[in-house]
């Protein structure tokens, strides 16, 4: 069984009240001698394992209110037009529309928003009857112990896009009179006080935040979580202290972001797709259309546009997304060979997913782009990219392009054909109910969902056993000085021969209790000598990393205990004399069955021979499984990097 992470609170001690005169039975055995024996292993099985590969990933939906979700289309579809756009395709004047309200209304049309309508797609997929869901990767569980992750039900760009929709751009970073603000405030006082909040501290809980500005008051607040985000260059903040007057602020990036935790999800394209059996002879070498002025990264825009705009053979057309905008986009993307796609205000934007749809190969000029999907689609094969400096140099990418011959460019739009679907969230339904495209966005989203359950598992447990006010230190003198003359507490030195080898299993199997602290490296042979002698390990080591965490609790079967307060006098001994019979039973029972995780040994001398399934050897196995996704989406990043950059990893602790 997989274990929930409903298993156990933050790592208390199951202490009773009552305080146990203890004689032989409180013994510290703290010494140099332990050597792996398999006179002291067990064949019980552990409760524990995880089979990395499952056949979907188990969600549970938090029982948000309707208003943070479908409620909000049923608020924006009675609101007034967009005032950023002078045609909102949703609102086509100025009166009020308001539809009949549905239980399921439809995502908004409009370009601005619909590009990030993930959240609409993800959601309907969940909500559609499960006799419908057979291709669906995401099993819906109405139980939050039977959950791999939480999602977080809340339409976060829509929230956003409304407050700025209404004209209330310049107020939107303040608190005051900000309804997105107000609603960002509800979900987050609701999950916290959610049993499944507080087991996880909110590690598990997925937030589709596709537009740069989403959950933008609360982002601290959800950094540990789960974030499906487009890129990470929204995630950036200006530090004005930097700010001399003569030089732009510098940016910081946040830490709330990271390809360990996070996905990164592709945004919703807005042109239709372009089957290869349609493909006709292509007349432009190089496509653009968009704004030709950004901000930050996006500077290189307005450069390559002057440089490429006279160019013999390339279209730069300046627009809105609009319905104009939009029939020229599906005209120049489908008459052109390669499509540009610069960072703008971001690194990434619609424009790849749309040129992918279009077949047009798409050329990309943004040293620091996340990809969607990374590690499961190699860009390279489909892909041209292009360093910023390479592109600054006059005539060069021009030249560059026009390099690649018809079989070149032909075998990149064959294999592009191949994965248009993976970027396709719609599934054909007004109001986004029904099956969804087995090889499109959704699906692919919660399959990388699912590649990050194992960490996001290791950190909830290794935050659950981690003791309140950690520190590092020397201990193991001070600890013995402490200790050496308690009663109850036996403190033995020595060296790994038999003699002390004899002494060891005694003295582990004669304890309750066996210290751990940190020596020359945090954790030492002694930790898993005591599990073989179910001796309920104390472990004092603040910076203690644990083998097979996220498969194993060690605060199912262990004592954490910080460095300061292991050095109080006193305190220890009186924290173990705390714990109950039932209590220290509970503590071994668990140990015995987690035993064989720890060992190695397969009982032949010589090593050759069937290993123990539940055993050591299969549970590193399974741990560099789970590594596997993470290594190949570092590959096949190096692998489409261009020549002379240097692609982040951005690889946060979490």
């Amino acid at each position: 069984m997989v274990p929930k992470i409903t298993s156990m609170a933050v790592a208390k001690p199951l202490c009773s009240v009552s305080c146990l005169l203890l004689s032989s039975s409180l013994v510290f055995v703290v010494s140099l001698l332990f050597f792996f024996s398999n006179s002291l292993t067990s064949d019980q099985n552990p409760r524990i394992s995880l089979d990395t590969y499952q056949t979907g990933i188990n969600v549970f939906v938090a029982e948000l209110p309707r208003s943070l979700n479908y409620g909000l289309l049923d608020k924006y579809w009675s609101s007034s037009p967009d005032s950023r756009i002078p045609s909102d395709p949703d609102h086509p004047t100025r009166k009020t529309n308001s539809p009949k309200p549905e239980k399921y209304p439809p995502y908004p049309e409009n370009p601005l928003i619909k590009q990030y309508s993930a959240e609409y797609w993800i959601m309907g997929d969940l909500e559609t009857p499960p006799e419908k869901r057979t291709g669906s990767f995401a099993k819906r569980v109405f139980s939050e112990s039977e959950a791999d992750v939480v999602f977080v039900p809340f339409f976060a760009t829509l929230s956003a896009e409304m407050e700025l929709g209404n004209g209330k751009g310049s107020s939107f970073r303040k608190k005051s009179g900000n309804e997105d603000y107000q609603r960002q405030r509800q979900v987050l006082d609701f999950l916290r006080n959610t049993q499944a909040w507080k087991r996880s501290g909110g590690r598990d809980h997925v937030f589709v935040l596709t537009d740069p500005v989403a959950m933008w008051h609360v982002r601290q607040e959800i950094a540990l979580s789960i974030l499906l985000v487009v890129d990470f260059g929204g995630w950036f903040r200006q530090d004005s202290k930097s700010f001399n007057g003569t030089s732009l602020p510098e940016r910081i990036e946040h830490t709330q972001v990271s390809v360990i935790k996070d996905v990164i999800v592709p945004y919703t394209h807005l042109l239709p797709r372009l089957d290869l059996s349609q493909n006709k002879r292509r007349h432009s070498l190089l496509y653009f259309k968009g704004a030709k002025h950004r901000h930050r990264g996006g500077l290189i825009r307005e450069k390559l546009w002057d440089l490429l705009v006279d160019e013999h053979g390339i279209v730069m057309e300046e627009g809105f997304p609009n319905a104009t905008g939009r029939e020229q986009s599906i005209r120049g993307m489908r008459n052109s060979e390669f499509c540009l796609h610069p960072a703008g205000d971001t690194p990434t934007s619609c424009r790849l997913f749309d040129a992918v749809q279009s077949l047009c190969i798409p050329v990309i000029v943004s040293d620091n782009i996340e990809l969607p999907f990374e590690g499961m689609i190699d860009y390279s094969e489909f892909s041209v990219f292009v360093s910023v400096s390479d592109a600054l140099r006059p005539k060069w990418l021009a030249n560059h392009l026009r390099n690649f011959s018809e079989r070149d460019k032909e075998t990149f739009r064959s294999r592009m054909a191949k994965g248009q679907s993976v970027f396709v969230y719609d599934n054909g339904k007004a109001n986004g109910i029904g099956p969804i495209q087995h090889d499109g966005a959704v699906n692919h989203i919660w399959k990388k969902v699912q590649q990050k359950v194992p960490m996001v598992k290791e950190a909830v447990f290794r935050e659950r056993r981690k003791p309140a006010g950690t520190s590092g230190g020397l201990i193991r003198e001070k600890l013995w000085d402490l200790l050496v003359d308690e009663h109850g507490i036996v403190m033995e030195e020595g060296f790994p021969n038999a003699t002390g080898r004899e002494q060891s299993i005694r003295g582990m199997r004669n304890s309750e209790f066996c210290l751990h602290p940190a020596g020359d490296t945090p954790t030492s042979c002694r930790l898993f000598d005591a599990v073989q002698s179910l001796c309920i390990p104390v472990i004092v080591s603040d910076n203690i990393e644990l083998p097979f965490e996220g498969m194993i609790d060690y605060s199912e079967f262990s004592v954490f205990v910080s460095v300061s307060d292991a050095l109080r006098p006193k305190w220890l001994a009186n924290h173990l004399r705390n714990f109950s019979e039932r209590d220290k039973e509970t503590f071994r029972s668990r140990m015995a069955k987690g035993q064989s995780v720890f060992v190695y040994d397969n009982g032949k001398a010589n090593g050759i021979g069937p290993i123990q399934h539940d055993g050591a050897v299969n549970h590193i196995w399974k741990k560099v499984q789970q590594k596997v996704p993470m290594v190949k989406e570092a590959v096949f990043r190096e692998r489409r990097k261009p020549a002379g950059t240097s692609v982040p990893l951005r690889c946060q602790c979490i």
